[in-house]
């Protein structure tokens, strides 16, 4: 095997660019992705899954359906230098299963969603009885959150049962949330609390392995930037860092389900805090271009969560060189190790004891940090979005990152990290 190093990004770890790894995309009947795409007829998961360019921001910026992952990864392995058309001399398979729009057409009902998952295990046992045989050859992607996968049939009244079932064993599972969290929860009737409870998809919020065998890698969610051949990344900001910081949260902290509005207390808390200090501005819902221009405008980004942990927001803040702020540290530790291994390298943690003087803590943080984080989001920024176009000389993507790792293990069993530009 010959082999080339580059230490483009030697901080976050070393790049091995290999020659004889290789990707096949397994030919899955249309009714599986392509057939799923015609039936939800949603115009932001045209352009092979980035949608429209935005008007009013620069190149390499759409509206990008939160939901894409599948379809962006398939067009994109599909145009992949590493993909074979020979499935003997490839070394891992790709399965273009679009798991997240099964479960937006079957508008979450199980036996509906249930359907076309038993459809798929029954395909690959007569076409794909290697998957059987190699299942960490195979790699699959989750549209969704992966507490949508975990919901045993027959017990829950919506979602999937996927991660559940013995197939999945030991199969390459990409998802943009690996480990749903636990967050506190409020229902209000006519402005009184009912009742606050703690919510969790499993005991400790983690999706360990007594809940499923599959192995769960973490992507970032897709953002609505993604690198062009000329575009010119904003995650590298150049204006000079100075007190008081601007902040800025983009989001709902209640719910109105029929009589009961459901109340998230941290955002509540957060909407609060903000509405008293005139260096924060919050806004409930936003349009993709004054959400990134909002986010390009501030310091730090409030990015609390929301039904589970994670939130795309971290990854849109991220793109226009905007710090997230995060209130818990299920937010990132152990859901993206590949691509971020050191979360505090980018973002700023409140833990509870902060949280009743959340922006008096933030304007705490001395200009040499503030800095010290732009500059550690601008080296690792590319690796963090889906290039539409890979620009010359670029650092992997989120996608590069990834396949490389599976190719690596399948490859030698080690982190060399074997890459080629997507």
């Amino acid at each position: 095997m010959l082999c080339v190093k580059s230490f483009q990004l030697s901080w976050l770890y070393s790049l091995v660019w290999c020659a004889s790894s290789r990707l096949y995309v397994v030919n899955l009947p249309p009714r599986f992705n392509t057939d799923l795409v015609e039936k939800i007829q949603l115009p932001l998961l045209e352009t092979d899954g980035f949608g429209h360019q935005i008007s009013g921001l620069p190149l390499g910026f759409y509206e990008t359906y939160e939901y894409a992952l599948d379809v962006i990864v398939h067009h994109k392995l599909l145009k992949s230098s590493l993909r074979t058309h020979s499935r003997e001399d490839a070394d891992v398979f790709y399965l273009p299963f679009y798991t997240g729009l099964n479960l937006l057409v079957a508008d979450q009902q199980p036996d509906r969603v249930r359907t076309l998952e038993a459809d798929l295990f029954e395909y690959l046992n007569a076409s794909e009885p290697q998957f059987f045989v190699h299942p960490s050859k195979y790699i699959l992607t989750l549209g969704k959150v992966a507490n949508e996968y975990i919901q045993a049939y027959g017990e829950s009244s919506w979602g999937s049962s996927l991660l559940l079932q013995p197939y999945l064993s030991g199969v390459n599972v990409l998802t943009f949330e690996k480990n749903p969290g636990i967050s506190e929860v409020c229902a209000e009737y006519d402005g009184g609390i009912i009742t606050c409870f703690m919510r969790s998809y499993t005991e400790t919020g983690y999706i360990r392995s007594d809940t499923s065998n599959a192995r769960l890698i973490g992507l970032p969610y897709p953002t609505l930037y993604h690198a062009e051949a000329n575009s010119h990344p904003l995650y590298t900001r150049s204006e000079e860092v100075a007190s008081p910081y601007r902040s800025v949260f983009i989001g709902k902290a209640t719910r109105i389900y029929s009589a009961v509005t459901v109340v998230m207390p941290l955002r509540r808390k957060i909407v609060s805090q903000c509405a008293a200090h005139l260096s924060c501005v919050w806004k409930e819902y936003t349009t993709s271009n004054e959400l990134m221009q909002s986010y390009l405008g501030a310091t730090f980004c409030l990015q609390p969560p929301g039904d589970t942990a994670t939130r795309k927001g971290i990854f849109d803040s991220l793109m226009v060189g905007c710090i997230p702020v995060i209130f818990d540290e299920q937010q990132l530790e152990f859901q993206y190790e590949l691509h971020i291994p050191s979360p505090e390298a980018i973002s700023v943690l409140i833990s509870k004891e902060h949280q009743d003087n959340i922006f008096e803590y933030l304007e705490s943080i001395p200009t040499e940090r503030v800095r010290a984080l732009r500059d550690a989001i601008s080296k690792m920024g590319h690796s963090l979005q889906y290039a539409k176009e890979q620009p010359l000389n670029a650092d992997p993507d989120a996608l590069d990152v990834a396949i490389s790792h599976l190719l690596d293990l399948e490859e030698s069993g080690s982190y060399m990290n074997c890459v080629r530009s997507m």
